[in-house]
């Protein structure tokens, strides 16, 4: 994408963030796991599905120094855009791939390491950027397991929210909606452990998470 393109659209989306932020308030169950999380002082991976991130700014604004924020987003042409968005929206981006190989190579490793440090925070969609819908990918775990953090699952949803027509059917809250944020307990991606365990775990987590949500939302 023409870079002037991907900054406006950057700066649109994060504009637009900011704007839900100050019109739309946000209930949050489950604050009790993310100060016990905190209270580690190990590094946390918020996780949620993909197509959440306008739900979970509100959160995320009212709650952490977005400084201390890291998005994680893909590395590939399309950083440009998200890079844009983590910018405006005063958060900082660390594009890497999802693909597990990819994300081993020595230099990427000690990137991710560096950046997901004790008392910092960090955003992902485990279905990132491309799904399936609601499969967490290796990805994830891996970058908890090597930065030794806990991830936390996260589901979102608001009642009038719109939906766009795609694989994630991206959330876009409206102005004056409420958003219902849901925190389930934080999850330990130990060595010891098979990775698709944790990966069925987290997934298993997320989804109540989403369900809740929902439920909150439309009763």
């Amino acid at each position: 994408m023409n870079p002037l393109l991907a900054r406006f659209f950057g700066w649109f989306l994060a504009s637009y963030a900011k704007l839900i932020h100050r019109t739309a308030p946000v209930t949050i169950e489950g604050w009790e796991h993310i100060e016990a999380a905190v209270a580690t002082g190990r590094p946390l991976i918020f996780a949620n599905w993909h197509g959440q991130t306008h739900l979970f700014y509100n959160a995320f604004a009212d709650h952490f120094d977005l400084g201390d924020v890291y998005m994680i987003m893909v590395g590939d042409d399309r950083q440009g855009v998200l890079g844009y968005f983590a910018y405006y929206a005063g958060a900082l981006a660390l594009p890497v791939s999802m693909d597990d190989s990819s994300m081993a190579t020595a230099s990427n490793l000690r990137n991710i390491i560096k950046k997901l440090a004790p008392g910092k925070f960090s955003y992902i969609s485990p279905d990132g950027p491309d799904g399936p819908a609601r499969v967490a990918k290796p990805g994830t775990v891996f970058m908890a397991r090597q930065a030794k953090a806990l991830i936390m699952p996260v589901g979102n949803a608001s009642r009038r929210a719109l939906h766009i027509n795609r694989w994630d059917q991206y959330w876009l809250p409206l102005p004056f909606d409420r958003i219902y944020t849901v925190c389930k307990p934080a999850i330990e991606a130990p060595r010891g452990v098979a990775r698709k365990e944790v990966l069925a775990q987290l997934t298993e987590a997320l989804n109540q998470a989403d369900e809740r949500a929902k439920v909150l939302a439309y009763e």
